[in-house]
C-alpha cells in the first residue's frame, strides 16, 4: 500500500492563497479607494481590518502551529518507507525513514491534545538492540489515512 496526503496540502495551499487575494482585495477597497466608507456595523476601519488581519493570520500560521508534514508512505518492497516535509510559509528539509521489514521492530502512536498532534515513533532492530527513530508528525492526515497506517503496520509487528 502506497498514498500521500498530497491533495490535503494543496487544499491548505489553496486556501492561503485565496485568503492572501481577499486580503489584499480588502486593502484596496478601504485603504487605496475608500469605496468602503466607515463605521460598518458600528466598528471603524482599524477594527475590521485587523479582524481581517487577524484571520488571514491563523489561516496562514495554521500548518505551523498544528505541525502539518507532507506524508508519503509506503510498504510496498522490501522496505517501509516515510517520506516527509513541513509545510506552511517556510517549508522545512525532506526527511526519509526506509526500515526493511525483516528489521522492523515496531511502533507507537503518540496524541497529545485530544489527537489534536498525532506522531509516530517507529524502531528498528540493529543486531541486538532497537533503536528509536524520532517521532514524525502525523497531524495532517485524516484519521481513514492513520488508519490505514496503523493497519499496514500491524502485519510487521514482531510477535
Amino acid at each position: 500500500m502506497t498514498f500521500d496526503n498530497g491533495k490535503t496540502i494543496i487544499a491548505l495551499r489553496l486556501r492561503v492563497f485565496i485568503a492572501t487575494i481577499l486580503l489584499i482585495i480588502y486593502l484596496f477597497l478601504v485603504y487605496l479607494e475608500n469605496i468602503i466608507k466607515f463605521p460598518v456595523a458600528g466598528y471603524s476601519d482599524t477594527f475590521w481590518t485587523l479582524l481581517v488581519i487577524g484571520i488571514y493570520l491563523i489561516l496562514s500560521f495554521y500548518p505551523i502551529l498544528f505541525n502539518y508534514k507532507y506524508i508519503y508512505f509506503s510498504e510496498d518492497g522490501p522496505s517501509i518507507i516515510f517520506r516527509f516535509y513541513s509545510v506552511g510559509i517556510l517549508k522545512g528539509k525532506k526527511n526519509s525513514v526506509e526500515i526493511p521489514k525483516r528489521d522492523f521492530a515496531g511502533y507507537r502512536f503518540n496524541r497529545v491534545i485530544g489527537g489534536f498532534f498525532t506522531s509516530i515513533t517507529l524502531q528498528r532492530r540493529i543486531d541486538n538492540k532497537t533503536a528509536i527513530y524520532p517521532p514524525i508528525h502525523l497531524s495532517s492526515l485524516t484519521r481513514a489515512e492513520l488508519e490505514k497506517i496503523k493497519s499496514a503496520l500491524e502485519k510487521y509487528q514482531p510477535g
